[in-house]
């Protein structure tokens, strides 16, 4: 869970970097399957980020 302090900071690294560290850290298969799903067009879930 990312600190409330930590969030805007999180928030402000970009796109490139975070799928760096998903393929880094959860593989390969994971950072394709999720790249299919961001280009497939469906509908993808919703977040609901928190209100600090």
């Amino acid at each position: 869970m990312v600190k409330p302090k930590d969030y805007n900071r999180l928030m402000a690294f970009e796109a490139r970097q975070i799928f760096a560290a998903i393929v880094a850290l959860y593989g390969e298969k994971l950072a394709n399957d999720l790249a299919a799903d961001l280009l497939s067009g469906k509908d993808l879930p919703t977040v609901t980020w928190p209100r600090f």
